[in-house]
């Protein structure tokens, strides 16, 4: 039995190295403020590259299309979805969205020097297409700078258990 219990703990050890070492887990630091208050800049994130559900207010690492960047944002809106922005205001199929994770940080002055516009839209996401955001609107190059981002793009989604897990 002893034999048997240090194989399983081997192959814990082996199994979990893979997904720890990058494969299924990795980190990734916060190179703008982007996401403020949610994630800071200068913070690392844990980011899972095998988690997945994909749903509006999910955090997610994605490849910016049509470039070399990674960011981080959130998923507002979803395959098939309209969305329309407004003076700061989300409507997604013609219904406004509440953001509440969204706090303060949407009254900032735009920082950009591409700055995202205030009112963008109606735009209908492609199938398998999601529209990403930024949590601080005014410092966030996002989708309606880049437009949608297909899902083979996005890279992971950020974890966060009972509170958000940064380093």
């Amino acid at each position: 039995m002893k034999g048997l219990g240090l194989i399983a703990l081997g192959l814990f050890i082996l199994l979990a190295s893979i997904l720890v070492g990058g494969w299924g887990f990795s980190g990734f630091t916060m190179t703008s403020s982007a996401m403020d208050p949610t994630f800071a800049s200068g913070k690392m994130v844990f980011v899972s590259r095998i988690a997945k559900g994909i749903g509006r207010g999910t955090v997610v690492l994605a490849q910016v299309p049509g470039e070399e960047t990674q960011v981080v944002r959130r998923v507002v809106g979803l395959p098939g979805e309209t969305l329309e922005y407004r003076s700061g205001e989300l409507f997604i199929n013609g219904q406004k969205v509440e953001e509440k994770y969204l706090g303060l940080a949407a009254s900032a002055p735009a920082q950009l020097d591409v700055p995202a516009p205030d009112n963008f839209g109606p735009m209908t996401m492609p199938e398998d297409s999601y529209f990403l955001m930024g949590d601080n609107r005014h410092f966030a190059r996002d989708s309606r700078v880049f437009y949608g981002v297909k899902r083979e793009a996005i890279i992971g989604v950020v974890l966060s258990f009972g509170g958000i897990l940064v380093f």
